[in-house]
């Protein structure tokens, strides 16, 4: 194949500040000549002896064209995970959200797609950065981030967790330059503050639940004020100590305040143990004192019943009354006494008892001892 030889003349007046001067190729030129034409001028010379190869198809531009403008058109194609989304411009302009599943768009640069997972709960670490092998548990501490005061002044070093992800596709991508950093220096932002309010031993003891609660209310707060398109689901305080250099000491007293606690839920559990027990046991003694007041009563109206009945039988027989209330009071002072009734008016002719059964009976236990 014969060589294309390619030559390129240049006019004298294409340089304004070149035109008094003379052309390299001579002549002061003029129209459309060689010899100096105006503007640039490109001259392609072919030999005449050229010829195309013999073997060469002349459909092979054609199936290049036809696979270049496949190419093309396949850029269109757009398959989504399940846990993605996309969201789609035509012309640079915001024109719709695609959910999972295959879908066709115009090939690009007339559509352009922005895709992101999400479903996926993503995590932000702030204080610390965890290692990325999940054979290597370390944390690496960022104290930067971690090192904040409290409400009375003291410091605290505190590893947060947030666990979020996206809500709205459109404002992740398009409402905020960058929603990671965005995300980052919110929450930094809401954990300091947060923590500006509490107090250290809340802080360490009672508190984290409560204070996690704010953290997260905060920060969803100010990522819908800047519409960043992200949802929080959870904040952890994943480790709340004090600095290094102080970390015995602080040890020490968060100690004693848990055994302060500890105490006191004792006392308040031997108390709830005591309580009841103590009020049956006063009821106990409340109703066995109201049924000894009742005996005593309706006894008393007894007693008053029969001594009205008694004097009346006293007023028609008194010496056999009288008799009487003296036998029934013997008998219950000396219950363990026999008694034995002499008549001392009978005269000589009565013989006088003669307890042989009481001998009797002293004579067998005097055997029986023997």
């Amino acid at each position: 194949m014969s060589k294309l030889h390619i030559t390129k003349v240049f006019s004298q007046y294409n340089n304004p500040w070149e035109k008094k001067r003379k052309s390299p190729f001579g002549g002061g030129g003029g129209g459309g000549k060689p010899g100096g034409g105006q503007g640039g001028n490109f001259k392609v010379n072919i030999p005449k002896d050229f010829k195309m190869p013999q073997n060469f198809d002349k459909r092979i531009p054609v199936i290049l064209l036809v696979v270049i403008v496949l190419g093309w058109l396949s850029t269109g194609i757009l398959i989504l995970k399940p846990e993605e989304e996309a969201a789609i411009l035509r012309f640079g302009k915001y024109d719709r959200t695609l959910g999972p599943g295959p879908h066709i768009t115009l090939p690009y640069p007339i559509e352009r797609r922005f895709v992101a997972p999400v479903t996926t709960v993503q995590r932000l670490e702030i204080g610390f950065r965890s290692s990325a092998s999940q054979r290597d548990d370390r944390i690496i501490s960022v104290s930067q981030e971690s090192l904040m005061l409290t409400g009375d002044e003291n410091i605290l070093d505190v590893k947060v967790i947030v666990q979020f992800r996206i809500r709205d596709i459109n404002d992740y991508m398009f409402e905020v330059r960058d929603s990671m950093v965005t995300l980052q220096n919110a929450a930094s932002s809401s954990v300091r503050e947060v923590m500006g309010g509490e107090t250290i031993d809340n802080a360490l003891t009672v508190g984290k639940y409560e204070i996690q609660t704010d953290i997260r209310k905060q920060l969803q707060t100010a990522l819908d004020d800047y519409r960043a398109g992200l949802e929080i689901l959870s904040v952890e305080l994943y480790d709340v100590q004090p600095p290094q250099e102080v970390a015995s000491a602080f040890r020490e007293v968060v100690s004693a305040r848990e055994d302060r606690e500890r105490f006191i839920n004792q006392a308040q559990g031997y108390r709830n143990e005591v309580l009841p027990q103590a009020r049956g046991e006063a009821a106990q003694i409340i109703e066995a004192a109201s049924a000894y007041r009742e005996e005593r009563i309706q006894r008393a109206y007894g007693d008053v019943a029969r001594f009205v009945a008694m004097e009346q039988e006293y007023r028609s027989a008194p010496g056999v009354t009288r008799d009487r209330l003296m036998m029934d009071a013997l008998q219950e002072t000396l219950p363990q006494t026999r008694l034995f009734l002499i008549d001392s008016e009978a005269g000589s002719g009565v013989l006088p008892y003669l307890p042989l059964d009481g001998l009797r009976d002293a004579r067998t236990t005097t055997g029986q001892r023997n």
